[in-house]
Parts: C-alpha cells; structure tokens; sequence
C-alpha cells in the first residue's frame, strides 16, 4: 500500500483536512477537502490527483495540492470531484460560490494521471438562480430541530460526455429543499436545474444523485432525508429517493419520492451546538451490470442513520436500498 509524504504549501502542522470528498477518472483519484488551522481557521478548499497506477502497483506517492482560492479571499467552499464514467481526460470540479450567491463554481483540471504535471483552472462562474443558506429541518413533537448544513455539494459528481450532474440544499418557501443542476461543461452552462422534495410542507435536505447516459438519454437517482413536522401525516427524519429519465419534463425529479427507512423516533439526543445531527450523509452508486432496461438502470442508495437511539450516544450505522426503473 502507498503512502503520502508531508504535504507543506498551505498546510502547518496540526491542521485539519475536514469534508474529504473522492472521485475518480479513468487513470486518476480525485481528492478533495476543506482546510481548518488547528484553531478551527478556514485556510480554503484544496484538490489532489493520485495516478491509479501507483495505487494499484503499491508505489509510495507524493502529489501537489490545488488551491482553488489561493490564500483567499476564500469564495470556493467544498469542492466537489466528479466520477468520470469515460475515457474524457479533462475532470470537472464543481462548488458554489460563496462570495456570490448568483454562481456556481466550475473548475477544470488535466493531466490528472501525472500528479506532477497537473493542471487546474477555473473554467466559469456559471449565472444561476439566487441560492441560499438552508434553514434547519423540523421534527414533530420536539422542538430540537436537525442540521441541513450550508448549501454545500456533499458528494463527488457525475461527469460523461460534456455533462455534470451534482445536488445540494437550498431553501424553498422557507424550508430547507433539495436542488439538482445539469451542467453543461462545454458551453458553461445549465442543462436543467430544480427542487425535489417530499411535500408542501415537508423539510428535505442531504441530497445525493447519481446520473448517466444508457444511449437513451439522460437520467438520474437521488436520495434524501426528510421530515413532516405537522399536518398532513408528520413523520420523523427519513430516507427518499426519486430519480427522472430523459422524458421527464426538464426540471423535475418525480416528487415526492419514496420512502426506503424512517426513524422510529425524534432525534433529541445527539446535538451539535444548537442542532441535532441525522443522515451525515447519503450515496447513490449506479450498478454498471446491464439490467432488463440496459446498464445504469439500477443503483444502490446509501444513508448513515442511527439504527438505535440511546442517551447520551447512539448507535450509528449505514442503511441501503437497490432501486431501478426497470425489473
């Protein structure tokens, strides 16, 4: 097994790598992360590259950091890295712009497999609906209420062809809801964009999405969490998913989804400052083995929950589900 050496360049010893992300091309893993002082110092989102066959032959490695802000100011929080699912030799990162709440972040980066001969750049600040922070998730019968975190990708991409897919939380209507971009990485542009959500009046947040291409179109995946604090039929934090194919309406997600775990009780025991938190985080992976419907039409959903809630801890655990649009 291969080894890293120390890094230097923006890192000082004790510093934290918090929110690693990982991705892959055909040759390359994708790498990235937030970088915190060990006084808790944002000192700005970083990516690396480690060529395959170093993993693979067990070579030790060393690799360059990029980053994106460069000492700041720092705009580019949690950049995500693509799954590329072709032979493309360009990579696409992906992160909003935290500095302009009009934009979305997309950066490019080649000669990922020649860790030293790497380059990244920023290839658009692409103009998109106004985004903001998400607002916490309700549950019913308590008034501890559930971490939806920043509006940040929480997940690496999917990247074929000239197209990206990723999701992340907003707010619609004053609640916390999901929202999914396909990006267009040749024109620098949005494919299509949209919530997804449960209900009216339900909380959504901890999106994931998985998409491809089977030569009939695009389509996708997602998976969630959600709560129904009041009317209707409350229920506690949950576990959705949902997915579109190519002749969907452009923008949809086929609301509301489906319920794959539902937690068994209200979460009031494992806070974080002034939240609680639930389904850090969620997954979606396509099964590449042809399917009755043709390859990608089946993926796996993921979600860390707590199968079993207990004070002052819990047990913590990962859930998942096969889903498909096809037998």
């Amino acid at each position: 097994m291969g080894r890293s050496c120390s890094f230097g360049g923006i890192f000082a010893a004790g510093d934290l790598w918090d929110y690693d992300q990982l991705g892959m091309t055909q040759d390359a893993i994708l790498i990235t992360g937030n970088i915190f002082s060990s006084t808790l110092s944002f000192k700005g989102a970083v990516v690396a590259a480690i060529p395959k066959a170093l993993l693979y032959n067990g070579f030790g490695w060393s690799y360059p950091i990029y980053t994106p802000d460069g000492t700041g100011p720092f705009c580019t929080g949690t950049i995500a890295p693509p799954i590329v699912q072709d032979t493309n030799a360009y990579a696409y990162f992906v992160a909003m712009n935290f500095c302009d709440n009009t934009k979305l972040r997309l950066f490019g980066g080649v000669l990922l497999a020649n860790e030293f001969q790497a380059i990244y750049s920023l290839k658009a600040d692409i103009t998109i609906p106004a985004w903001s922070f998400p607002p916490s998730a309700a549950q019913p019968g308590t008034a501890e209420v559930l971490d939806t975190l920043d509006g940040r990708f929480q997940q690496s991409s999917s990247q074929y062809g000239s197209t990206l897919w990723n999701a992340r939380t907003d707010i619609n209507g004053g609640l916390p809801t999901p929202y999914f971009y396909q990006i267009d990485t040749g024109a620098n542009s949005i494919v299509q964009q949209g919530y997804f959500f449960e209900a009216g009046n339900s909380h959504d947040w901890n999106p994931s999405i998985a998409a491809s291409n089977n030569g009939g179109g695009d389509f996708a995946f997602v998976v969630w969490s959600s709560t129904v604090p009041g009317g209707g039929t409350p229920h506690n934090a949950q576990v959705r998913f949902s997915g579109r194919q190519s002749t969907d309406a452009l923008g949809s997600m086929n609301n509301p989804g489906t319920a794959l775990i539902t937690s068994a009780v209200p979460l009031t025991s494992n806070k974080q400052g002034s939240v609680q938190r639930w389904g850090d985080y969620s997954r979606v992976a396509l099964d590449p083995v042809p399917a009755t419907c043709g390859a990608n039409q089946h993926a796996a959903v993921f979600n860390e929950t707590i199968l079993k809630h207990t004070s002052p801890s819990n047990i913590w655990g990962t859930q998942f589900g096969i889903v498909g649009f096809c037998p």
